[in-house]
């Protein structure tokens, strides 16, 4: 029998024990917020799609007038809709495959996704849908390859980056960091 990543997330959310967990607390979540904050500000962003809004712990200390958090857990979106209470703020559920219907944005988010996607078929689909997104994508992830518990896989990403993506920040090769994709302008 494989994993679930869907519902692994769906039943830890309805357990209430964990949440997010602690990538998406505290000074974690201060600093990821920090970082996309000064993305934002920089790139005068003014919409964000978030492909793994979690609980929302990250999603209310951003600063951005438009914010599309999506994920795989009703019950995540449900704390969502409960505790992040700002203005402009919509919270979509999808099976990881099938996207709903999204405005244009100017910025992506792939934020503890991708190491959290231990099921091949979501992680090729994760990767797709979130470089089709959006002209700027963010990512917080590991970037080598290595096996963990049963809801985590790190893996080497970078080389499934699309064609025509720069990479206009490099995070650590071998620790969980911050990588900022720019797609090419056509010549």
């Amino acid at each position: 029998m494989s994993f679930g990543v869907n519902d692994y997330w769906e039943n830890r959310y309805r357990a209430g024990k964990r949440g997010s967990g602690e990538g998406s607390r505290g000074e974690a979540a201060q600093h990821k917020a920090a970082f996309v904050n000064a993305l934002t500000h920089r790139y005068h962003i003014n919409r964000i799609i978030d492909w793994g809004c979690g609980d929302g712990e990250v999603a209310r200390l951003l600063d951005v007038r438009r914010y599309v958090g999506l994920d795989v857990s009703r019950t995540a979106l449900a704390i969502c809709r409960k505790r992040v209470c700002l203005p402009r703020r919509t919270w979509l559920h999808f099976d990881g495959m099938t996207a709903p219907q999204l405005p244009p944005a100017g910025l992506a988010l792939s934020l503890d996704v991708i190491f959290h996607l231990v099921d091949e078929r979501l992680y090729r689909r994760h990767m797709e849908l979130l470089f089709a997104s959006a002209p700027l994508v963010c990512i917080h992830s590991s970037n080598h390859a290595e096996a963990g518990n049963e809801h985590v896989l790190h893996r080497e990403f970078v080389p499934d980056v699309p064609r025509g993506w720069r990479c206009i920040h490099k995070g650590p090769e071998h620790a969980i960091g911050f990588w900022v994709f720019e797609r090419e302008r056509a010549a």
